[in-house]
């Protein structure tokens, strides 16, 4: 995978757009098989990843969906972590940069040399300015990984994309 060394560090953003697509559990499978290994450290995952919107354009607007990632957890698919010491002093450096779920993402991957999936503008310029760059993959970048190595059809593509954008509200620029 292009961008990715050992590990993806799962930024909240991402989280929920890998969610929104359900086929977490499948992405996540195709990712590990080519070798590397996703992260989302813990209070990521119990704070800033809450809930999706309805699949149903139909749907109340308002209506919520809560979003579990403990049965990827438990699969192996995705690796709940805590902090270092080390890691820890680097989130508080980022925190006074970016918001604290992308500077806890960041400062694991930065510490430990993986990538971070985030569609957070802020972070993502963060990560570029240093040197060397933090490699770094947005939504659009994963899902085209996937994409080619499953070699979904058209029909696969366009549903996935849809459910992103409903469900999570995202959409690539």
């Amino acid at each position: 995978m292009t961008n990715i060394v050992s590990g993806i560090v799962w930024d909240a953003c991402c989280l929920l757009t890998l969610m929104a697509t359900d086929r977490a559990e499948y992405i996540l499978t195709a990712i590990q098989k080519a070798g590397t290994r996703s992260f989302v450290v813990k209070e990521v995952k119990e704070g800033e990843v809450l809930y999706l919107r309805p699949d149903d354009p139909e749907a109340d607007s308002t209506e919520k969906h809560d979003v579990s990632l403990d049965e990827l957890v438990t699969k192996g698919l995705l690796i709940e972590t805590t902090l270092t010491d080390t890691e820890q002093a680097a989130f508080v450096y980022w925190a006074a940069e970016i918001d604290d779920g992308e500077a806890y993402s960041l400062a694991l991957a930065q510490e430990r040399g993986y990538s971070v999936a985030t569609d957070d503008q802020a972070t993502l310029n963060q990560m570029k300015q240093q040197t060397p760059p933090i490699p770094a993959l947005t939504t659009p970048d994963w899902l085209k990984e996937w994409l080619e190595m499953t070699q979904a059809d058209e029909t696969v593509v366009r549903e996935i994309i849809g459910r992103v954008e409903r469900r999570a509200r995202y959409a690539p620029r």
